[in-house]
C-alpha cells in the first residue's frame, strides 16, 4: 500500500508538469528490450535522468519554504549572537558541526506535558517503524550475485511509470478495511485514550508543537467568514476516504467542545491561534469555523505524516537494487531517504537522538548539501532493535559516489568473492539489512585534508557500533545468523578517553599553580581534532608526514604531548594508520632520547579463596608498586593493575600415568620383557567391583572402592581443576609480580613487603578452602590406585578410567602394528625430519612455506584413547600435527580444496558445520505444505556412520578426485587440464575470512597479510606430497600410516570430505535427479563420516534411493553402517513429531564440580555453551524453551546457584529471539 500511495502522488505530480510519461515507459522499455544498443542506452540514460529531476522538484515540493522575511532574518541574527555569548558560560556545550545556526524555536521542545502520554496528532506520534514486508525474493544478478528484490515494489514502480496509469494500478491494488487505515491508528500502535472521546482530542488539538504550527501556516489562506471557511476547505485536496475521515473526525471535535465548560470555551481563539492560524483571522470567524478548522488541521497533519512514511517505505524498497534506474535516479533515493527521516522528526513520527546531538534539520538538508564533496557521513537504521548499529564514514567525493562503490563491494561480498572492505559491509551481509541503513551526510569539511581528523572526532564522539574496534567484536561469528555479540554485550570502549584529556588539563593547572576550573567540552574537543590532526599528517605518506615530523622533534611541543599521541595512535581504526604511526613516533622518541612505551599486560596468577577478597588486595599491592615507581611512570601509559585468572592444575595433569607407559612401549617386546607386570588379583581384591575384559582391569573409575571425599573426585570431570600447597602458589606467585614488574620496569618492590601479603591472603584461603578439592587428595587417590593406568575412553573424553599396564600394552600393541595400517620402523627423530625434507621437491618448497629449519618443529607424535566399542582390545589413534614443519603448508591445502569443493559440489555443506546442518533441518521440518502434500508426513531416519572415512581411501583414488574437481572448476576437457592450470593461480586468505582477528602485543588488529598465492600448476603435486607426511613418533617409536589420508594432518579431513562430495554429486545429478524430484525426497547431510537421512516414506520404494542407503554406496572401503538410536550430534531427532531435542547431561562427569578450583566464570562456561548449542538446533522453538529449562534444573541439581543461572539463561534466549527476528532474516 505504501508503494501504490506514493506512486500515485508522484506520478499525478508529474503529469502536472511537462512530462509524457508514456513516452517515456516506450523509451525505458525500448531501452531494456535491446540492451546492447549503444543508442537504446543513451536514451533510457537521458529518460531516467529526466525523471529523476522531476522527482527532485516534487521532493523539494513536499516541505517548501517560504522567502525569509528581512526583519526576522535580523531579529534571529541578533537572538543567535546573544545565544553564542549565553553559551559561553554553559557547562559542556554540544561541538560545533560547522551547521546553519539553529532558531531558538527550533530548539524549543514541544509543550506537550509528560502526564498526558498521547501525541498532539490523531495518530500515535511516538510509534515505532512498521515491521518489514516479508514478501522478499531471491533472484540471479547477471555478475553472478544474488539480489533481494522486492516483486511488488519494482512492479508498481514500472507499471506506474511505463503505462503512465498509476490510479489503475493503486484500484488494482488490495485496499485494506478502513479501520486499519484510519488516521488515528495509522502508526500501528493502539493509542493509550480511545478514539474519538474527549481526553483524545484534547490531547490532539490542544498541544501543537513548532512543525505543526509552521506546517499549518503554510496551508492557511486568509478566510474572514463561514463561507470562505468552506472555500478554503474545498480547495484543499483530499481523497474520498480521507474526506470521510474529516467529516467523523469533525463530529468528534464538536462534541468535544460541546462539552467543554463555559470558562474552556472561551479558549478556543487560543487553541486555533496555536495551530498557526493568524489572530486577525481567528477574530472574524465563529466557533463552527474555528472547529472546523482545528478538524481541519488534524488530518491536514495526520495525511502527511502518512505520506512520508509510506514515502519512506517506497525509498527504502527501492534501494534494495540501487542501480536499477541508473547513478542519477540512485542519488535521488539516497537523498530521499535522508529527507524523509529529517522530515519524520520534524513531525514526531520518530525520535532519533542521534540527529539531535548533531543538530541536523530538515531545512538544512538540501540537494545542494547533499551533493557536496569532502564530507563526512553516517548510516543509521530506523528499527529500535537496530538503532545502537551506526557507522560513520568520510570521503572525499559525494556521499552517492561513496556508496555506489560501497554496492559494488557487497555484491562482490554477497557473490562469495574475496573483497578488501570496511568490515561493516560483513555485518549487514550476515543480517541481510544493507537496504534497511539510511545513509546521510553529517558535515561538509572544506579542507580535505582535515578529512580524516573530523570523521575521527566524530567516531570518538558517537562511539558506533559499525566502527573500529567495536565492529571487531561483532563480525567474529562465523555464520550469517548467529553472532556472537548484540547491543547487549558489545562493549563501548572509548577511542580516546576523554578523562585523558581532563587529567592533562588539571595536570598542566595544578603544575602551574592554578586552581581547577570548570572543564569546558570545548576544550577537549579541540584537543582531540588537533591530536588526530598530527597524527592522520604523520600517516600520510606527503610532506605533511616530514613537517609533523619535524614539528615534534622539535622544543614546542613537550613529552606529554608525545606520549599522548603514542596513545591515541594505538585506536585510529586503520591497522595502516595505526602501523605507521606508531613507526613514526618511535623514531621521534628516539631522536628525543625519550623511552618507548611497553605494552600494558595485566597480572595472571592462580586466585585464592575468597575471590573478591583477593582480587582486592592484590589489585592494592600493586597500586603500592606503582606509588613506589611514581618517578618511572610514562604520561598516559600507566600499568593496569588489572587480574587475569591463572588456571590451577587439573586433575588430569596430576593423576593420568599413560604418558609413562607410552615412553616405555616397544613394539617388538611383550609386556613381561619390558618389565610390566599385571597386578589385577591384588587390585580387585581391594577394589572387587572393577570390570575385568579378557582378564584385565578396564573399568570406570566411579567403581574404585574409596572414601566419599575421594569417590566424588573420581566420579567428576577430569578437567576440573584443584587448588595448588602453599609452596606451589607461592612460587607462582612470586614470579608472575616480579615478572610483572620488570615487564613494565618499575621498581623492585621488597619481596618481604610482597612475602606479608601473600601469607595474609594464604591465611584466609585455608579458612574457606574447607570443601574444596586440592593436590593432597588427588595424591591420597593415586596412592588408592598403585599399579593402574589413569586415561579416558573414546568418546567420553572427561571421564575417568583405569586400565592395567598390560591391558594398556597390548591395545597400543594392537592399535599400530595392525599389518594394513600401521607399521613401526627403525628411524631415528633427526632421521625423520631429514626423510620428510627430502620428499619435498625444490619447486614445492619454493612455492610453499615450510619450517624444516625452524627449532620449534616437531615431528607428529600419537597416543590412542581406548575404545569399549572393540571391547578394549584396541584404541582410536590420535596424531598431533600442532609443530609439524609443513603445517602450514597443509592449511592451505586444505582452504584450496575447500574452495573447489564448495564451487563443483554446491548440494554440500562445509564438512564441520554443524550449525548449517541443524538450520537446513529446520527447514525440512518447518515446511508444512509442499507442492504434493498437503500436511506433514512423519519421516524416515537413517542415521548412518561412515565406515573407513580416514584410513581407507587409496592415495590413488584421492589424485583422481582431484583431478575431477580441477576439471569442473574450470570447466575443461581432462586432456586440456596442464595448458589450462598454467596461468591459473587462486589466493588463500589463511585468516578464515576478513573478520577473523588475532591479539599483537595486548592489542586487536586484522590479519592483513595472510594471503598465499597458490600455483595450481604445482597443485596436483603438492597433493601427491601431501600424502607423505605418514610418520609419527609413539613415545619413543616410529610409526607410518601406509593407508589412507595421513593421521591428524590438517589437510585429511578436507581432502576426505572431497572425496566424498564429489561421489554424492555425482550421484545426485546423473541418478536421483532423473527418478525424484530433489525438494520431495527429504535432506541428506553429513558431518564429517556421520551422515543422516530424512526421506518421506513415499521415496522407500525408489530404487534409486534405496541404493543410496546401500552400504557400498560410496565404494568400499568405504562402508556404511547404521548407528542405533536417532541421536545425531548430541541431539535426539523425532521423525514422526518432528522435534529436535537436546540429550541432557546425566552424569556428574559432564559437569565442572562446585569444588574445584576453578572461578565462577569458568564454572558456568559450560552451562552458557550449551545453552547456546540448545537454541541453535533444537526445534521447534516449544522444545528449545523446553531443553533451557531442563537444563538449568541439570545444573540446579548439581548445587549450581539458581540467581548465577537466571541472567545468563535471559541473554541467550534474547540472542535467539534477535536472530530468529524478521529484521535478521530477510534472507
Amino acid at each position: 500500500m505504501a508503494e501504490t500511495v506514493f506512486c500515485h502522488a508522484l506520478f499525478s505530480k508529474l503529469r502536472e508538469e511537462s512530462i509524457d510519461l508514456d513516452e517515456l515507459g516506450m523509451m525505458l522499455s525500448g531501452g531494456r528490450a535491446h540492451q546492447g544498443s549503444p543508442i537504446t542506452n543513451d536514451v533510457k540514460l537521458q529518460a531516467s535522468q529526466e525523471l529523476a529531476g522531476k522527482v527532485v522538484e516534487f521532493m523539494l515540493g513536499l516541505y517548501p519554504q517560504d522567502a525569509p522575511d528581512p526583519k526576522v532574518v535580523d531579529l534571529e541574527s541578533q537572538v543567535h549572537m546573544l545565544q553564542q555569548q549565553l553559551a559561553r558560560f554553559e557547562k559542556s556545550p554540544a561541538p560545533s558541526t560547522a551547521r546553519e545556526p539553529t532558531t531558538a524555536a527550533s530548539a524549543t521542545p514541544s509543550p506537550v506535558p509528560a502526564i498526558a502520554g498521547l501525541s498532539s496528532l490523531p495518530i500515535n506520534a511516538d510509534s515505532p517503524p512498521p515491521p518489514p514486508r516479508d514478501d522478499i525474493s531471491s533472484s540471479k544478478a547477471p555478475d553472478g550475485s544474488t539480489r533481494l528484490v522486492k516483486p511488488d515494489t519494482r512492479s508498481s514502480l514500472f507499471q506506474a511509470f511505463e503505462k503512465g496509469k498509476a490510479q489503475e494500478h493503486a484500484n488494482a491494488k488490495v485496499v485494506e478495511p478502513e479501520e486499519s487505515t484510519d488516521p488515528a491508528s495509522s502508526s500501528g500502535v493502539p493509542a493509550k485514550a480511545e478514539y474519538g472521546t474527549a481526553s483524545h482530542v484534547a490531547s490532539v488539538v490542544n498541544f501543537p508543537d513548532d512543525s505543526k504550527k509552521s506546517f499549518m501556516t503554510r496551508q492557511w489562506k486568509t478566510c474572514r467568514n463561514d463561507r470562505e471557511v468552506t472555500t478554503w476547505i474545498e480547495s484543499i485536496t483530499l481523497s474520498k476516504a480521507n474526506r470521510k475521515k474529516l467529516v467523523t473526525w469533525s463530529a468528534h471535535v464538536q462534541k468535544w467542545h460541546d462539552d467543554l465548560p463555559a470558562s474552556e470555551q472561551a479558549s478556543l481563539d487560543q487553541t486555533v491561534a496555536n495551530w498557526g492560524v493568524p489572530i486577525r483571522d481567528v477574530a472574524k470567524l465563529k466557533a463552527g469555523s474555528l472547529l472546523r478548522i482545528l478538524a481541519v488541521a488534524t488530518i491536514l497533519i495526520a495525511c502527511s505524516l502518512e505520506l512520508l512514511r509510506n514515502a519512506h517505505l517506497f525509498f527504502q524498497g527501492l534501494y534494495e537494487n540501487p542501480t536499477m534506474l541508473g547513478h542519477k535516479m540512485m542519488d535521488v533515493v539516497i537523498w530521499a531517504r535522508g529527507k524523509f527521516l529529517l522530515l519524520a522528526c520534524d513531525f514526531g513520527i520518530v525520535q532519533s537522538s542521534l540527529l539531535s546531538r548533531l543538530r541536523i534539520r530538515s531545512s538544512q538538508y538540501t540537494w545542494a548539501f547533499f551533493q557536496s564533496k569532502s564530507v563526512v557521513y553516517c548510516r543509521l537504521f530506523l528499527q529500535p532493535e537496530l538503532k545502537a548499529y551506526l557507522y560513520v564514514g568520510s570521503t572525499a567525493q559525494t556521499l552517492s559516489d561513496r556508496e555506489r562503490t560501497r554496492w559494488g563491494k557487497f555484491k562482490q561480498i554477497r557473490a562469495g568473492k574475496a573483497v578488501h572492505g570496511e568490515l561493516s559491509l560483513f555485518w549487514y551481509h550476515r543480517r541481510a539489512n544493507y537496504h534497511m541503513a539510511i545513509p546521510m551526510v553529517i558535515l561538509h569539511v572544506p579542507r580535505a585534508d582535515c578529512l580524516h581528523t573530523i570523521e575521527q572526532t566524530f567516531i570518538n564522539l558517537l562511539q558506533p557500533f559499525l566502527n573500529a574496534p567495536w565492529v571487531r567484536a561483532l563480525v567474529r561469528a562465523k555464520h550469517a545468523n548467529i553472532a556472537t555479540s548484540d547491543p547487549v554485550r558489545c562493549v563501548r570502549r572509548y577511542v580516546t578517553s576523554w578523562r585523558q584529556f581532563r587529567r592533562f588539563r588539571r595536570r598542566n593547572l595544578t603544575l602551574a599553580g592554578l586552581a581547577p576550573s570548570v572543564f569546558r567540552s570545548e576544550n577537549v574537543v579541540q584537543s582531540i581534532v588537533y591530536c588526530y590532526q598530527i597524527l592522520f599528517d604523520l600517516a600520510s605518506d606527503s610532506l605533511q608526514s616530514f613537517l609533523a615530523q619535524k614539528f615534534l622533534r622539535s622544543n614546542q611541543v613537550d613529552a606529554d604531548m608525545i606520549y599522548r599521541l603514542y596513545r591515541m595512535a594505538t585506536h585510529l581504526g586503520d591497522p595502516f594508520y595505526e602501523t605507521s604511526c606508531r613507526s613514526k613516533l618511535n623514531q621521534v622518541l628516539a631522536f628525543r632520547s625519550m623511552r618507548v612505551p611497553g605494552v600494558c599486560r595485566p597480572l595472571s596468577v592462580p586466585f585464592l579463596l575468597p575471590e573478591r577478597v583477593f582480587t582486592r588486595r592484590v589489585r592494592r599491592l600493586l597500586g603500592d608498586i606503582l606509588d613506589v615507581s611514581t618517578h618511572k611512570l610514562l604520561p598516559y601509559h600507566i600499568p593496569s593493575t588489572s587480574l587475569v585468572a591463572k588456571s590451577h592444575p587439573k586433575i588430569k595433569d596430576i593423576l593420568f600415568s599413560h604418558k609413562k607407559l607410552l615412553m616405555q612401549w616397544d613394539p617388538k617386546l611383550t609386556p613381561d620383557q619390558a618389565g610390566i607386570r599385571c597386578c589385577c588379583a591384588q587390585i580387585l581384591k581391594d577394589h572387587p567391583r572393577l570390570t575385568v575384559a579378557q582378564g584385565h582391569i578396564a573399568s570406570s573409575a566411579t567403581l574404585l572402592s574409596l572414601s566419599d571425599d575421594l569417590r566424588c573426585i573420581a566420579q567428576s570431570s577430569c578437567n576440573n581443576t584443584v587448588f595448588m600447597d602453599a609452596k606451589a602458589h607461592w612460587s607462582c606467585f612470586r614470579t608472575t609480580v616480579y615478572e610483572w614488574i620488570e615487564h613494565h620496569d618499575l621498581v623492585r618492590y621488597d619481596e618481604k613487603e610482597v612475602r606479608a601479603v601473600w601469607e595474609r591472603l594464604w591465611q584466609e584461603h585455608e579458612q574457606a578452602l574447607e570443601g574444596h578439592w586440592t593436590v593432597a587428595q588427588i595424591n591420597r587417590l593415586k596412592s588408592h590406585s598403585k599399579g593402574l593406568i589413569w586415561h579416558v575412553r573414546d568418546h567420553e573424553g572427561a571421564h575417568s578410567h583405569v586400565f592395567c599396564p598390560v591391558k594398556y600394552w597390548m591395545m597400543l600393541q594392537n592399535t599400530f602394528t595392525a599389518d594394513s595400517i600401521f607399521l613401526p620402523v627403525e628411524l631415528s627423530v633427526p632421521a625423520v625430519m631429514t626423510q620428510m625434507e627430502q620428499a619435498v621437491p625444490e619447486h614445492i618448497l619454493s612455492a610453499f612455506p615450510f619450517k624444516f629449519s625452524s627449532r620449534k618443529s616437531k615431528v607428529s607424535w600419537a597416543y590412542i584413547l581406548p575404545k569399549f566399542k572393540k571391547d578394549w582390545k584396541a584404541g582410536r589413534p590420535i596424531v598431533s600435527f600442532s609443530a609439524h614443519p609443513a603445517r602450514q603448508f597443509l592449511v592451505i591445502m586444505a582452504r584450496v580444496t575447500e574452495m573447489l569443493v564448495a564451487e563443483v559440489c554446491p548440494h554440500t555443506r562445509p564438512y564441520n558445520d554443524a550449525i548449517m546442518l541443524w538450520q537446513a533441518i529446520h527447514q525440512l521440518f518447518g515446511q508444512t505444505d509442499t507442492p504434493t502434500l498437503s500436511a506433514p508426513d512423519p519421516l524416515a531416519l537413517h542415521n548412518q556412520d561412515l565406515s573407513g572415512f580416514f584410513v581407507s581411501i587409496p592415495v590413488e583414488r584421492f589424485m583422481i578426485t582431484f583431478r575431477l574437481l580441477l576439471t569442473k572448476f574450470y570447466g575443461c576437457a581432462d586432456e586440456d587440464l596442464e595448458s589450462t592450470l598454467n596461468h591459473a593461480t587462486i589466493t588463500v586468505d589463511l585468516t578464515n575470512d576478513l573478520s577473523v582477528m588475532k591479539t599483537i602485543r595486548g592489542r586487536h588488529c586484522l590479519i592483513h597479510d595472510k594471503h598465499i598465492a597458490v600455483p595450481m600448476r604445482l597443485f596436483l603435486e603438492a597433493v601427491r606430497v601431501s600424502f607423505k607426511f605418514t610418520l609419527f613418533t609413539v613415545g619413543g617409536q616410529t610409526i607410518q600410516q601406509l593407508r589412507g589420508a595421513p593421521m591428524g594432518s590438517h589437510f585429511s579431513p578436507a581432502a576426505c570430505h572431497a572425496v566424498v562430495s564429489l561421489y554424492e554429486h555425482m550421484y545426485f545429478g546423473h541418478c536421483l535427479l532423473q527418478s525424484v524430484r530433489m525438494p520431495n525426497f527429504g535432506l541428506v547431510v553429513r558431518y564429517v563420516d556421520n551422515r543422516l537421512a530424512l526421506l518421506h516414506p513415499s521415496c522407500d520404494k525408489q530404487s534409486v534411493i534405496r541404493a543410496f542407503l546401500h552400504p557400498d554406496v560410496y565404494i568400499p572401503p568405504i562402508v556404511l553402517e547404521y548407528e542405533d538410536g536417532n541421536i545425531f550430534l548430541g541431539f535426539d531427532i523425532d521423525p514422526v513429531t518432528r522435534t529436535i531435542s537436546y540429550v541432557q547431561p546425566d552424569a556428574s562427569w559432564k559437569f565442572l564440580h562446585k569444588k574445584s578450583a576453578a572461578s565462577t566464570r569458568t564454572l558456568l562456561s559450560s552451562f552458557r555453551s550449551r545453552a547456546h548449542l540448545i537454541t541453535r538446533a533444537s526445534w521447534p522453538q516449544e522444545q528449545r524453551d523446553r531443553d533451557l529449562r531442563l537444563l538449568q534444573q541439570a545444573y540446579v541439581n548439581q548445587d549450581y546457584d539458581e540467581h548465577l543461572l537466571s541472567p545468563i539463561l535471559k541473554h541467550i534466549r534474547f540472542q535467539a529471539d534477535f536472530r530468529c527476528s524478521p529484521q535478521s532474516n530477510q534472507e
